[in-house]
């Protein structure tokens, strides 16, 4: 209340501090602004705020510096009639004004902040209220750092943080998890403090009421949580969907599977049958192996004896080739000897030419017959 009071009756200073929160506005109540975008009239201030004409007119008049200061402006003359033509064309109740008053958002809030009979600023107070107070909040918590290790000031503002959610039935999960972003503290550390703490520290759930503990087991704390309860109904419902379909699917898997084994028994018939197939298939081929064997070792015998041939061969050939050899060297010898006398006849040859030439010696040769020795003379026979 006296931070209300401050805002009503404060300084412009105190309204300052809140100034930029337009956003404010449409939580509150939907604006609704003039085609420009940015302002509203005086009559369109007073719809929003749910009061009079004149309730804004007075609260514009004992503030009008503050209010110029956030830009309400005056429009007349020519200013006033570009405007008319740029934002209120087809305007009939602006069309004979001689002067509007524009009033920004910025405005707007602070005529929010010094009106006293209207439920609307009320609310926008309390906004702005609350905002100030989480925003307090939020210093302090930025204060309380998980350093590793609990302490009384961080098990105080745990507890109190979750049980300010259970009785706002808000769920202990969602609770823990913006604490672990506010201390800075891994979800799993809050969890254990929370339910099963630790041989030194109990777990801070033992610090609720046993009434409330009942409650948090059943989940009854969660119950004037509509969002929740919407969210179970939703879940539940495409539980119940995903059953539906689960069940339509299993059908469907059922009868596939029937031709499935339909299919598998076909296949094992004919594998059957493929199997004795193979396995005559199989025989024929050991006895092919086994006759490929025999002739296999057939022909390496008959190899063994090709190659003892061609060894008796080559051994036949080179005893001929040394038995001709010793031939050829008879003869070469035979010749040698002919050779030399074939040189001593040549000689007695020449010898008897000469004799020939003389005529008694032909008539002697003629009557005598002469015989040759070995050694190449003649000897006379008769």
């Amino acid at each position: 209340m006296a931070n209300g009071l401050k805002l009503l009756e404060g300084t412009k200073n105190d309204r300052d501090k809140y100034i930029k929160r337009t956003d404010v506005l449409d939580k509150v109540k939907k604006v609704v602004l003039l085609k420009d975008g940015e302002h509203m009239t005086v009559k369109m201030v007073a719809d929003f705020y749910e009061v009079e004409l004149k309730t804004i007119q007075s609260v514009m008049n004992r503030n009008k510096a503050e209010l110029e200061f956030d830009g309400v402006e005056t429009l007349k003359g020519q200013g006033l009639k570009v405007y008319k033509s740029t934002y209120l064309q087809g305007e009939g109740m602006y069309k004979k004004i001689a002067r509007l008053n524009i009033i920004p958002r910025q405005a707007v809030l602070r005529i929010g902040m010094l009106l006293t009979d209207s439920e609307v600023a009320s609310k926008v107070r309390d906004y702005l209220l609350e905002i100030e107070k989480n925003t307090a909040r939020k210093d302090k918590e930025s204060t309380l750092k998980f350093l590793g290790t609990w302490n009384k000031e961080l098990d105080d503002f745990v507890f109190k943080y979750i049980q300010t959610g259970i009785k706002s039935s808000i769920p202990i999960r969602k609770s823990m998890k913006e604490l672990s972003s506010i201390l800075e503290v891994n979800y799993g550390l809050l969890h254990s403090r929370w339910y099963t703490g630790d041989k030194v520290l109990k777990p801070l759930r033992h610090r609720l009421d046993k009434q409330t503990l009942i409650k948090v087991s059943k989940g009854e704390h969660l119950k004037n949580n509509k969002q929740y309860t919407d969210d179970c109904f939703i879940h539940s419902s495409r539980v119940n969907e995903q059953i539906a379909n689960s069940n339509e699917q299993y059908q469907e898997l059922k009868q596939v599977c029937n031709r499935l084994l339909n299919g598998i028994n076909s296949v094992y018939s004919q594998n059957e049958r493929d199997y004795t197939r193979t396995v005559n298939i199989y025989k024929i081929i050991n006895q092919i192996k086994t006759t490929q064997e025999q002739h296999s070792k057939a022909f390496d015998e008959i190899h063994k004896k090709i190659d003892h041939i061609e060894e008796s061969l080559e051994e036949r050939k080179e005893d001929k080739i040394i038995e001709l050899n010793k031939e050829l060297h008879k003869v070469k010898q035979k010749l040698k000897t002919a050779n030399k006398d074939n040189k001593k006849l040549s000689m007695h040859i020449s010898r008897l030419t000469i004799l020939n030439e003389d005529t008694d010696f032909q008539k002697d040769i003629n009557s005598t017959a002469f015989k040759m020795e070995r050694n190449g003379n003649l000897t006379k026979m008769y």
